[in-house]
């Protein structure tokens, strides 16, 4: 199989389970337009200012991209019998499970700031993080470490507009 090197053992190779793993992370916004909330402080929010918007929006879309598609050959697809790996995978799924229940609560009005900070903002870039981890990506490690940052710092101005 031709592959396109991007640098070291990383590869350009579409991996389908990180598109699932995206947009596992995406289901509450595809529930959202069905509940009628009295409140949505998220989706009503000001932009906080323009370079944090964008920094939080870039690297947003590049951890998705890390997530989907270089490969890091020596993974040996991140076989999950490897203790390192199990770590760093069940980490992935409960940061997802907190992201979840964070929107349930959320969805149930229960919009307190710090509450919306720690499960529903910081959460996708920890998950991105820990899959990164999981698949030896240090690209995504890295992006999604910007990431938390800027999405805490951009969400926690908006809200507080």
């Amino acid at each position: 199989m031709n592959r396109f090197r991007i640098y070291g053992n990383y590869y350009c190779r579409l991996w389908l389970p990180g598109i699932v793993f995206f947009l596992i992370q995406e289901l509450p916004y595809a529930v959202m337009p069905f509940l009628s909330l009295t409140s949505n402080p998220l989706m009503e929010m000001q932009t906080s200012g323009h370079v944090l918007d964008v920094m939080e929006k870039l690297s947003g879309i590049m951890s998705v991209v890390l997530l989907v598609l270089p490969v890091n050959d020596k993974d040996a697809d991140a076989s999950l019998k490897i203790s390192r790996n199990k770590i760093f995978f069940v980490l992935a799924l409960l940061f997802l499970a907190v992201y979840f229940v964070g929107w349930w609560f959320y969805f149930n009005g229960f919009q307190r700031i710090a509450w919306m900070l720690s499960c529903l903002v910081a959460m996708p870039p920890l998950y991105y993080m820990s899959l990164g981890l999981w698949r030896r990506n240090r690209p995504l490690v890295i992006v999604a470490v910007f990431f938390l940052v800027f999405h805490i710092a951009n969400v926690w101005t908006g809200l507080n507009m």
